[in-house]
C-alpha cells in the first residue's frame, strides 16, 4: 500500500505541469485494465470500443474511478503489459470464482 502512495505522490506532483492529456493517459492502471478485461468477459463485450462504452455505465465506471477512455487507450495498455502476468492473473481468477461457485480444480 505504501508504494501505491508513494507512486501516486509523485504522480500528482509531476501531473501538476504535464497538462490535461498526460493525467488522463494516466487513469488506466494495470489494475483497472484488468478489471475492464474481466468485465468484458463477463459481459462478453466483442470490441475495445465497446469495452470503452461501457464506462458510460455511471456505477460500474464510479466503482473503479475510471470516467472514461477510448478504445486506442485501452488497445495500447493491452499491448504494453505483458502477456504472461495477464494470463497468470486471468487463469488464478478463473480458479478463485470457480472455487467459490462450487467448481473443482482441473
Amino acid at each position: 500500500m505504501a508504494a501505491v502512495q508513494s507512486v501516486r505522490a509523485t504522480w500528482s506532483k509531476s501531473a501538476t505541469f504535464r497538462g490535461v492529456f498526460q493525467v488522463r493517459w494516466l487513469q488506466l492502471t494495470a489494475l483497472k485494465f484488468i478489471i475492464l478485461m474481466v468485465f468484458a468477459q463477463l459481459e462478453q463485450l466483442t470490441c475495445l470500443r465497446e469495452i470503452s462504452n461501457s464506462l458510460c455505465n455511471k456505477e460500474f465506471s464510479k466503482k473503479i474511478r475510471l470516467d472514461s477512455i477510448s478504445f486506442s487507450q485501452i488497445s495500447r495498455k493491452l499491448r504494453s503489459m505483458m502477456l504472461e502476468t495477464v494470463e497468470f492473473l486471468f487463469r488464478d481468477l478463473v480458479r478463485q470464482v470457480g472455487i467459490q461457485t462450487g467448481f473443482k480444480p482441473i
